[in-house]
């Protein structure tokens, strides 16, 4: 390590397809996924560290259904690295200080499946301000509002653009 890091933060990874109705957002997020794992191939001899940073079950009301059953956790906490459903409070973060780094130079290139505003207009108008670009998956530029998913940033965003496929 020590190079260049390019980090690819997801809130819930998709794992495999859901329904119909969510085939927009796991799309993304597979295209996402293929993404951190072609860069890592091209730009890890290059000692730039390539990442993704998909946490598993949260213990949240939402997913309730999933982990209340002792042998359902037990089974999910089986497949995962640490062999636990993960605490909700771990989960707490904000995009701000990923875009602080971006700015200084310990990333290269910031991508995100979820935009809502709140995270995101900030982050995005300091990286902009400091002549990096802040584009959607289709080469738009992000707007803060914007009913849309996926987001690019850093100083050659746009050169990712081709690798993503977010029909």
């Amino acid at each position: 390590l020590g190079g260049p890091e390019l980090v690819q933060r997801e809130r819930a990874p998709a794992t495999r397809p859901h329904s119909a109705t969510r085939a927009r957002a796991d799309r993304l997020k597979w295209g996402l996924r293929g993404l951190t794992k072609s860069f890592a191939l091209e730009l890890g001899g290059d000692n730039i560290n390539v990442n993704c940073v998909a946490p598993g079950l949260i213990k949240t009301d939402f997913a309730k259904a999933l982990w209340e059953n002792p042998e359902n956790a037990a089974r999910i906490e089986k497949g995962t690295p640490m062999r636990r459903i993960g605490d909700p409070v771990e989960g707490i973060g904000c995009a701000g200080i990923e875009y602080i780094d971006l700015v200084l130079g310990r990333y290269d290139l910031l991508m995100y499946w979820r935009t809502l505003p709140w995270d995101h207009a900030p982050g995005s108008l300091l990286a902009t301000e400091a002549g990096l670009e802040a584009i959607r998956p289709d080469g738009r530029p992000y707007r803060p509002g914007e009913d849309a998913l996926g987001l690019l940033v850093g100083r050659h965003a746009t050169s990712a653009v081709p690798h993503l496929d977010p029909r």
